[in-house]
């Protein structure tokens, strides 16, 4: 039996390709004019595709960055990414798999509500129920009025991003989960632990809950550690992910950068069978305003001695140049730093306010870490700074991976696994300048060269607000797929092509742009227009309706053929002020029964609104004339 192929926009980012026997109900797409069933079609139909834009543009995609660990169990390390401000700042959370195609293999959630901020915050967390698939937690601080929530996304073999346990906070404002950690086993039972933060507990004292891994883990808070004071902000950063003093559990690192009108503390908590609320060591700085404590990560074992060693950064230090602390493990450790790391030759920086342990980075058998300066240069371009381990480490950077264009390079940092499974460790850096987080690989002699750059799907792109059949666009025998974006790059706009196919996915195989204007709204229309040109191949024409100053529009055309590619053969431009050229596209069938398809193009804006429709007759050799 024939199948009927319909579009249904979901929403202005993105379709819905559905493949059924029989319909219940006609659908008709006009531009922006929907006609749609009595009932909502979810009550009649399941999906089979979802296509969406790749480009998170305004939801400050990069925001924050970590590795997910292996988190399908394919024997590669994955990586989460966050958008925080998508869609009206519901917020979004995307999951990168590792390999070959990472940036294009991903899978995404977005968050319940505007406003909750999801993906404020992603972290690895081990493997928090031990059933062999890594974990991790991301966070909505601002869920029910900044109660806050966080969600855990279980790995598995068939991975999805529906979340397997919820933890909440308990009243409004308290910021519950502003940060998270994992990836320590504090009590040594063999199943990663969680901490999750509250800034605002308490009149602001704050407090970080732990919730201990289990075969069947549960969102019951296991211990709690309270800030001394209130406005301290107790737990803005903490790590569990370190044993500092070798003896087999993992440590808790906590910082509360409010501590003494922010000149802020650390505090370092012992694991053990029993955990104690009372600190082994404390860390401060005697100087208001030095925003010490504002970040802090473990860092590896920097000279590998067999002790966890740890960063605490300050990021207002010394007229704000900032600087970073390390201190090394040891049995009992001290708490006097025993590296400072600074850069005081530019007072336009915020150094130290990215920390992170970057693994064995240039595979020499020492831990590396990365400190981060998002707004580097008077651009604001940002940078990150890549230390070596050995056995006497120095704070003499060995790497400076610069960001460009104002992309605040480092809004975050994180150590990001092996993700090319080639042994070595690898890092990843946010951007949200350029709505990117990066990935740099790691090497026996790395390099500043970027390897992967991860963007998420659409928002404000108005990705499927027009939506066509291609026809047969490379002339395999399946029919291809039209999707326009016209937000796009300052609604520049763009167009893509999903060649069909017994393994059709929902990879993009060809892009479609326009003109480089601003404002042009090219993918506003966008529709198969049958075989034009009469060379065997199906066509696609594609409208820009806003196109120059005084709005006249264009129309491109591309032709198919069994190699197509993105370069426009034809354009089509009337030159008529105003006349918003490209409004709507339509296939006309062969008008003049010559054997060639034939097409039109309406432009609504034409004699004061009145409105014309152009009608173009196909020719093999088709000029738009």
């Amino acid at each position: 039996m024939k199948k009927t192929v319909i579009f249904i926009i979901t929403s202005f980012c993105a379709i819905t390709l559905l493949a059924q026997n029989k319909l219940p109900h006609s659908v008709n797409y006009k531009s922006h004019n929907h006609v749609l069933p009595e009932k909502p079609v979810s009550s009649y139909l399941e999906y089979d595709m979802i296509f969406e834009e790749s480009n998170v543009s305004g939801g400050r995609f990069g925001w924050t960055v970590s590795s997910a660990g292996d988190f399908n169990g394919d024997g590669i390390n994955d990586v989460a990414v966050g958008a925080d401000m998508y869609d009206n700042s519901s917020g979004y959370v995307g999951l990168f798999f590792g390999g070959d195609n990472i940036e294009t293999d991903f899978i995404f959630t977005t968050g319940e509500n505007p406003g909750d901020f999801f993906g404020g915050h992603v972290s690895f967390v081990g493997d928090f129920n031990n059933d062999g698939f890594d974990d991790f937690l991301a966070n909505a601080n601002g869920y029910n009025e900044a109660t806050g929530r966080c969600y855990l996304f279980l790995g598995s073999a068939n991975p999805d991003l529906v979340p397997d346990l919820v933890f909440d906070g308990t009243f409004t404002t308290e910021w519950f989960g502003y940060r998270h950690a994992g990836n320590g086993d504090v009590n040594n039972d063999g199943y990663s632990d969680i901490a999750i933060s509250s800034q605002n507990y308490s009149n602001d004292k704050g407090a970080a809950f732990i919730y201990f891994g289990g075969e069947n883990p549960d969102n019951t808070i296991d211990f709690t550690y309270i800030g001394e004071a209130n406005n301290n902000s107790f737990s803005n950063t903490l790590s569990i992910d370190g044993d500092v003093n070798n003896d087999g559990y993992d440590d808790i690192l906590i910082t509360a950068r409010g501590y003494s009108v922010n000149a802020g503390k650390a505090y370092l908590y012992f694991g053990g069978e029993t955990l104690n609320e009372i600190p082994e060591q404390t860390f401060l700085r005697t100087y208001d305003t030095d925003y010490y404590a504002y970040t802090s990560s473990y860092a590896g074992d920097i000279n590998n001695d067999g002790y966890e060693d740890f960063m605490v950064g300050a990021y207002g230090a010394y007229g704000s140049y900032g600087r970073c602390y390390l201190y090394f493990g040891g049995e009992t450790p001290d708490n006097t730093a025993d590296l400072e790391f600074y850069k005081d030759t530019n007072d336009n920086t915020d150094f130290a306010d990215g920390l992170s342990a970057a693994g064995d980075f240039n595979n020499d058998g020492y831990d590396d870490f990365i400190i981060g300066d998002p707004i580097y240069n008077d651009n604001y371009d940002g940078a990150a700074y890549i230390y070596f381990g050995g056995e006497n480490p120095d704070n003499v950077e060995d790497l400076i991976i610069e960001g460009e264009d104002g992309e605040s390079l480092t809004i975050s940092v994180n150590y990001a696994g092996d993700v090319n499974n080639d042994g070595i460790s690898d890092i990843i850096l946010g951007a949200t300048g350029s709505r990117t987080a990066k990935i740099y690989y790691g090497g026996d002699t790395p390099n500043t060269q970027v390897d992967a750059v991860l963007e998420g799907a659409g928002s404000d792109n108005r990705f499927g607000y027009a939506t066509s059949s291609a026809g047969d666009f490379n002339n395999d025998g399946y029919e291809d797929l039209l999707v326009g974006a016209y937000g796009y790059d300052q609604y520049r706009g763009r167009a893509y092509i999903y060649f069909g196919g017994e393994n059709a996915d929902n990879v993009a195989d060809l892009t479609l742009t326009g003109d480089d204007f601003e404002d042009a709204h090219f993918g506003w229309s966008a529709a198969g227009i049958g075989d034009v040109n009469n060379d065997g191949y199906d066509d696609v024409a594609v409208g820009a309706i806003f196109y120059a100053t005084n709005m006249p529009g264009k129309v491109y055309v591309f032709y198919g053929g069994e190699e197509p590619d993105s370069v426009v053969d034809v354009v089509i431009n009337e030159n008529i002020a105003n006349d918003w050229l490209g409004y709507f596209i339509n296939p006309a069938g062969d008008v003049n029964n010559d054997g060639i398809d034939d097409f039109a193009i309406g432009a609504v804006g034409t004699q004061n609104t009145k409105g014309k429709a152009y009608l173009y007759l196909g020719k093999e050799n088709f000029t738009g004339q």
